[in-house]
């Protein structure tokens, strides 16, 4: 159902986003700083799940005594669990949680998503107050702030950019992890990587949601080849495509 769903959302946003975006009211402008509920929305996958937890950190800080919310999906959920700087984590993918956020009005509602409507809309009906995003496309019509967004920013500091018309500025650096593993999971990790007594390794991970996005087999295992013979470790993580990768790729590693 979710996955369905997810499809379903992403079609609507290709062909009736932009219209709806157009006709949606503008955001109100910032008039406190003070706020009790807010809302971060985070659609996508995984890697910006866990480079905008720096931002969500600093917004923790900021504003301490207030409830923080993000707004997921199935994909990416999960990785907001290794975090303690948030209070729920709902997803738009399952209708009850989509309804439920649309129903609470959030005092600040920041959407982190880049380029898609859909983001958009959902955080001008979630806000009672203000709107911060990303002024890509029409999306800018839809935020009391809109942010500028370029591809040359380190994605991390993209995310910061977010935070700038509450008072909060981007650190100079970022000094990962960013997340907090449970005690289980960094054993439990050890116990997998035991054979490799300790060596160091590099992670690969050859996975991609759309094929544009995707590398190719071939390069992924031309790179995992030359990262052998300078005597790296490689290890590759993944779900099922990264399986049949494996088992395309290991003959060219001599595996």
């Amino acid at each position: 159902m979710g996955a369905k769903l997810s499809r379903l959302l992403k079609l609507f946003d290709r062909f009736c986003g932009g219209a709806l975006l157009v006709l949606s009211p503008r955001g109100r402008r910032l008039t406190s700083v003070g706020a009790r509920r807010i809302l971060v929305l985070r659609p996508g996958g995984i890697g910006d799940a866990v480079l905008l937890v720096p931002a969500l950190s600093s917004l923790r800080d900021y504003f301490p005594e207030a409830r923080i919310d993000v707004l997921a999906e199935k994909r990416n959920a999960g990785a907001f669990s290794l975090t303690r700087v948030i209070d729920n984590v709902y997803r738009y993918d399952r209708p009850t949680d989509l309804w439920g956020v649309l129903c609470r009005r959030y005092d600040i509602v920041i959407d982190s998503e880049q380029w898609h409507a859909l983001s958009a809309i959902v955080s001008r009906f979630a806000a009672s107050g203000v709107t911060i995003g990303f002024d890509t496309g029409k999306r800018r019509r839809a935020f009391s702030f809109p942010v500028p967004y370029s591809h040359h920013d380190y994605e991390a500091g993209s995310f910061f950019h977010l935070l700038s018309p509450l008072g909060i500025v981007s650190p100079q650096t970022f000094s990962p992890p960013f997340l907090a593993l449970p005690e289980d999971s960094r054993r439990c990790a050890s116990e997998m990587l035991s054979f490799l007594n300790g060596k160091p390794y590099i992670v690969l991970f050859p996975g991609a949601s759309i094929s544009e996005r995707r590398w190719g087999w071939e390069n992924f295992a031309s790179l995992a080849s030359r990262l052998s013979e300078k005597g790296w470790k490689v290890v590759v993580v993944g779900g099922g495509m990264t399986l049949r990768w494996e088992q395309r790729s290991l003959p060219l590693l001599g595996a």
